[in-house]
């Protein structure tokens, strides 16, 4: 009896071993399980974070964006800078100013010149009488004020003054009252000559140089 009771006790001390063992397996299985899947959870975070990468799409979107508007190269200033030529045409409709007139060389020929050296025009309709060009005509020819004084080659005879429709005086040669022209960007430079047909530059004898067109 004592010999079948020690080895019973002993059977049953082995099951409880091996019941432990499992359990402890379970526990082992369960811990890496829950590894693998805080691992898989993990790898699923940065892919979340990977997708999130449209923040970047969306930084270039913003620059696409600038670009177009002109926002990082300056379109806009040129656009602004475009209004302040505007303004200055718009100021070019007020009359130079009177001076000494001079005869000076360019590709035509001798020609009038104002004080800065600038090429003088006449305005066919005027016919020699006051001036006809007004508003937006004078903002492109702004008309040289008078009185106007001779310089080098000038016949003093040939200068006057005309009235102008806003109460001014403006300056004549050989009875044509005398314009400037915007597009002339430094001295010598006819752009405006034969312009329309109705513009010409002045020679130093106060006739329009059509033949030299």
């Amino acid at each position: 009896m004592k010999r079948t009771s020690s080895r019973t006790i002993l059977g049953l001390a082995s099951v409880v071993l091996l019941i432990g063992a499992a359990a402890c397996g379970d526990d082992d299985d369960s811990s890496s399980s829950a590894t693998t899947a805080g691992a898989a959870a993990t790898t699923a975070a940065a892919s979340a974070t990977t997708t999130a990468s449209p923040t970047t799409k969306a930084g270039s979107t913003t620059t696409a964006a600038a670009d177009s508007s002109g926002g990082y190269y300056g379109s806009p200033t040129t656009a602004a800078s475009g209004g302040a030529s505007a303004t200055t045409a718009a100021s070019g409709g007020s009359a130079s100013a009177g001076g000494a007139v001079a005869i000076a060389d360019s590709s035509l020929g001798k020609i009038l010149v104002d004080p800065k050296g600038m090429t003088l025009y006449m305005y066919v309709p005027d016919n020699q009488g006051p001036s006809t060009c007004v508003d937006k005509c004078l903002e492109a020819w702004p008309a040289l004020a008078g009185p106007a004084t001779a310089g080098a080659g000038v016949d003093a005879s040939k200068l006057g003054m005309a009235p102008r429709p806003d109460g001014t005086q403006q300056a004549t040669y050989g009875g044509w009252p005398l314009y400037t022209f915007i597009q002339d960007e430094k001295p010598g430079d006819v752009n405006g000559q034969d312009s329309g047909e109705k513009w010409y530059v002045l020679g130093a004898d106060g006739v329009p140089m059509k033949e030299a067109s």
